[in-house]
């Protein structure tokens, strides 16, 4: 990864997979368009403007989510929620720790009890987050 800032990043491999995905679907490349709409989720939302799709508390989320869902099953399972903190902690904790708070995770965001974190349970989770806030990245000034 030649992005020094996603190479040091836990996740920033999972971060550039996001940008491959089109129409829920993994592709190997992307255009400039598809670029740069992916990068507009993270433009902040303007003064005096109406909510704009593109870059949406909702879409800004979906993003998160989609980084989540290693499997791109539209659910977040507890194989998923431990293939992300293995990556974000590594071998500081045992597997045991590991599995035990991906457990845990699931059982408190897991609102539908149906054994996996649906886009609904992830939005509601984090509905108190100002996400089209602080999901924001500043391009110019």
């Amino acid at each position: 990864m030649r992005i020094p800032e996603l190479a040091i990043n836990p996740i920033g491999h999972r971060i550039v997979e996001a940008f491959f995905t089109h129409n829920g679907k993994d592709v190997d490349t992307i255009n400039f368009r598809q670029f740069v709409r992916t990068l507009a989720i993270f433009r902040p939302p303007g003064k005096n403007e109406e909510e704009q799709v593109t870059n949406s508390k909702d879409a800004k989320l979906k993003f998160a989510f989609s980084i989540y869902d290693i499997e791109n099953s539209g659910t977040i399972s507890t194989d998923d929620l431990l293939h992300i903190l293995k990556m974000m902690i590594g071998s500081n904790m045992t597997e045991e720790e590991l599995k035990a708070i991906a457990e845990r995770t699931l059982t408190e965001t897991d609102k539908q009890e149906n054994g996996s974190i649906s886009y609904e349970d992830f939005e509601k989770t984090l509905s108190l987050i100002n996400a089209d806030q602080i999901m924001n990245v500043k391009f110019l000034d």
